[in-house]
């Protein structure tokens, strides 16, 4: 009877762990590498005939697989706008309401010579003006503070500063108000363009000095001209005398 009894449980320990315990682990170390990412998530193929544990992770596995496809489809979305923004010639990045900044374009990276995680991890007035608290409103036009009061455009002049350097250098600011409508309610940004003036004004420079050059040789040539023919002119009255 000891015997038998023994037997019994052992087979039915061992039918429990085959179609319980071990589908139950597969399951819990697939739900472990979900949390890290969904590659994480082992496929399995599931055959006719299976009980419900197993067609329970072929669900699971589906849902792994459709996370990881709109988990693609979201990295995909980003890079294309930050792409969209990388493209744009001025700086641009975009500001919560607590001066935090959640985004920021190549250009406003090479303005204020800091790497992309650097950039956003600093508030905006560090990024950009070397402050530590934030600018006083009635000492320099704030556009998260004209935003808040108005909620139209605004347009400003502002001084900026890079990384560990004293040179600073003027730019144009231009900000408008962002809001986006989440499940907690809306979420404000300030998104501003800033155009570096020194390049403006070197740009304009070159082009004046490229317009100058071509009415320079303008004016050669149209005296040139005169000159010639007055030169074959008198050329011709010599030979007949």
């Amino acid at each position: 009877g000891l015997a038998v009894t023994g037997l019994a449980l052992a087979i039915g320990y061992a039918l429990l762990r085959r179609r319980v315990i071990r589908p139950v682990e597969r399951l819990t170390r697939d739900a472990q590498g979900l949390l890290a990412g969904p590659e994480g998530a082992t496929p399995h193929a599931i055959a006719a005939g299976e009980d419900e544990i197993d067609q329970l992770r072929g669900a699971f596995d589906e849902m792994a697989r459709r996370l990881g496809d709109t988990l693609g489809d979201l990295r995909e979305r980003d890079a294309f706008l930050q792409g969209a923004m990388d493209a744009i010639p001025d700086g641009v990045r975009v500001i919560r309401d607590d001066f935090s900044v959640v985004a920021a374009n190549r250009e406003f990276l090479r303005q204020s010579d800091r790497g992309f995680d650097e950039a956003l991890a600093l508030p905006c007035y560090a990024s950009s003006h070397g402050r530590g608290e934030p600018c006083v409103p009635t000492l320099v036009v704030c556009p998260l503070a004209v935003l808040a009061e108005s909620g139209e455009p605004v347009r400003c002049m502002h001084v900026h500063r890079r990384r560990g350097r004293k040179d600073d250098f003027p730019v144009e600011v231009t900000a408008a108000p962002l809001i986006i409508e989440t499940r907690d309610g809306p979420r404000r940004f300030v998104v501003e363009a800033i155009r570096d003036l020194t390049q403006t004004m070197a740009v304009s420079q070159e082009q004046r000095l490229s317009e100058i050059g071509q009415l320079a040789t303008g004016v050669a040539h149209e005296i040139h001209n005169p000159l010639a023919s007055i030169r074959f002119g008198l050329t011709a009255l010599e030979a007949e005398r």
